[in-house]
């Protein structure tokens, strides 16, 4: 878990099939939220185990919460990207004040920040500026020949003027640069001015997944 920062990097992943019976491993998971003060959280996806856990879960009072499209496409070299537009492959004070300030997550910048220096592989930070004041950013990660998107803002005062297809374009050209043949993103399902984006580029889904949010009511009486 991190402290409660994005449901990603705190909820349950059930890859994997096990002989413990799942009402004894829900127990046991419910009990390692409780000790952290969070409410259980699992991510549901095709590939999950066992293939009845969110219609149990569902049956637990757990409500459904962030249905989400994972889009994948293939790179290939692009145009240059727009001047207004700056990569850093380390995320820089500017970076981050930007992302704190679109984001409204002043409470969790520590964290955050903790989680970035974490990541092992080659990373771009990507600044959008308008008249030299930052307003937009976004981010991307490389692992082999696979990139991931993540974080992309753009100031609601300065939307439709291009600086999202500019974040967008600046960190497809970095991970084709890196070696990175295939880019995904994980955008919600009902984000319709994203997704227009998306496709326009040539992503396309290849699967959704959702989250399994545990009853206030189970934290509120202890139960775990």
């Amino acid at each position: 878990m991190s402290e409660g920062y994005s449901r990603r990097a705190n909820c349950v992943v059930p890859l994997y099939e096990s002989t413990t019976p799942l009402q004894e491993k829900l127990v046991h998971c419910e009990a390692a939220y409780a000790r952290a003060s969070l409410p259980c959280l699992f991510k549901i996806f095709p590939a999950c185990q066992p293939k009845n856990l969110d219609e149990t879960l569902a049956q637990l009072q757990y409500s459904k919460d962030a249905d989400t499209l994972v889009q994948t496409m293939r790179l290939e070299t692009r145009s240059a990207s727009s001047p207004a537009i700056s990569l850093y492959e380390d995320a820089t004070d500017e970076w981050l004040e930007t992302w704190i300030r679109l984001s409204g997550r002043s409470q969790h910048s520590e964290i955050f920040r903790s989680l970035l220096n974490a990541i092992p592989t080659p990373s771009a930070y990507v600044v959008a500026r308008t008249d030299g004041q930052s307003v937009g950013c976004a981010r991307a990660v490389v692992s082999g020949s696979i990139m991931g998107l993540f974080d992309l803002m753009v100031d609601p005062e300065h939307r439709g003027q291009g600086l999202g297809r500019g974040l967008l374009e600046a960190r497809l050209n970095w991970g084709f640069e890196q070696g990175a043949r295939l880019a995904y993103l994980q955008v919600m399902a009902n984000n319709e001015p994203a997704l227009a984006l998306q496709r326009k580029y040539g992503f396309s889904e290849s699967y959704r997944y959702w989250y399994r949010v545990q009853p206030s009511s189970d934290l509120e009486d202890g139960n775990c």
